[in-house]
C-alpha cells in the first residue's frame, strides 16, 4: 500500500508540473518567403512588405537572409521603397502555432528600389548569408525590406527571414 501511495504522489507531481508548463506560442513568430527564378537580362526581387491598413499592420523585425546567383551579380537589401503590387508570394511560418504572417510578399517585386541598405557583390555560383542588423519597420507606415538582384542571365535565390510580434 505505501508503494501504490507513493507512486501515486509521483505521478500526480509530474502532473501538476506538467500543467503548470506554458502551452501558448512564442509572443513573436518567425516568417520566411523564398523566390528563385532565372531572368533573362533583367533584375529579380524578392519583398516583405506591411500590411496596407494600420488596424492589422505589425512591426517586422528583419531575421536574416541569403542569396544565390548562377552567374557573378550584385544583390541589393533596401527599404522602404514605393509598394509592392506584382506578384503575391507566399510567406511561411517557421512555427506551426503561428497564425498568418501580417506581411505580404512579392516574388518578381516591382516595389521601389527605397533606401539601399547593403550592397553585395557574388561571383558566379556564390552563396552568401546575410545576418540582421538590427533593421526593422515600425508600424506608422507601410514599409517593406526588399532584396533585388543585378540584371542578369542566370538563376538567383532569394530568402527573407523576419519577425511578427503576436
Amino acid at each position: 500500500m505505501k508503494g501504490l501511495l507513493r507512486l501515486l504522489v509521483i505521478v500526480l507531481a509530474v502532473a501538476i508540473r506538467l500543467l503548470a508548463q506554458p502551452n501558448s506560442a512564442p509572443a513573436t513568430r518567425l516568417y520566411s518567403a523564398y523566390a528563385e527564378a532565372s531572368p533573362s537580362g533583367t533584375a529579380y526581387a524578392l519583398t516583405i512588405q506591411q500590411s496596407g491598413s494600420v488596424a492589422t499592420r505589425r512591426q517586422i523585425q528583419f531575421s536574416g537572409g541569403a542569396v544565390y546567383c548562377s552567374v557573378a551579380c550584385t544583390i541589393t537589401l533596401s527599404i522602404q521603397g514605393t509598394a509592392a503590387a506584382n506578384t503575391l508570394g507566399t510567406a511561411t511560418a517557421l512555427d506551426t502555432r503561428a497564425p498568418s504572417a501580417s506581411a505580404s510578399v512579392y516574388t518578381n517585386s516591382d516595389a521601389g528600389t527605397g533606401t539601399m541598405i547593403c550592397r553585395y557583390v557574388l561571383s558566379a555560383g556564390q552563396q552568401l548569408d546575410i545576418t540582421p542588423n538590427g533593421l526593422h519597420l515600425g508600424t506608422t507606415t507601410q514599409g517593406n525590406i526588399t532584396l533585388r538582384s543585378s540584371v542578369i542571365s542566370g538563376d538567383v535565390k532569394l530568402l527573407l527571414m523576419w519577425s511578427e510580434p503576436q
